[in-house]
């Protein structure tokens, strides 16, 4: 049926998209941990949160979900999402480095990999929801 093709692309077209704003956001985590050695981790990922979930959400917008709902009220839909994601991201994170003493960069990695399953769900499901019917 329509839905099963559909279905396949999007989750296709979700998962290069994603991989591409992963390696993305990897990086410029990386680089700005090495960039701004002094600087607390935390920060890092804050700035690395807003700078990657404008790019993320225009990638996914276009390419994945092919929206043509409003920009900004989709956009705000997409934050509010994002900063649950953040919160959570920032919290594993703090218990990974600081409680469990994982390495900072490795640590980012692994649960940037664990939240993107969360977030296809939650983009799928609440902020691009009719954009692909």
């Amino acid at each position: 049926s329509i839905w099963e093709v559909e279905g396949k692309y999007l989750k296709k077209s979700y998962l290069v998209v994603g991989a591409l704003n992963t390696c993305f956001s990897v990086s410029l985590f990386y680089a700005l941990l090495q960039i701004f050695q002094s600087v607390q981790y935390q920060f890092i990922l804050g700035i690395c949160f807003v700078i990657a979930n404008l790019q993320s959400h225009y990638t996914q917008r276009v390419l994945v979900w092919k929206s043509s709902n409003p920009y900004f009220p989709e956009l705000i839909c997409f934050f509010s999402g994002a900063i649950g994601i953040f919160v959570l991201n920032l919290t594993l994170l703090t218990l990974l480095v600081e409680i469990l003493e994982y390495a900072t960069f490795e640590s980012q990695v692994f649960l940037t990999l664990l939240l993107t399953i969360l977030n296809y769900f939650f983009q799928k499901h609440a902020v691009f929801k009719f954009s692909h019917l």
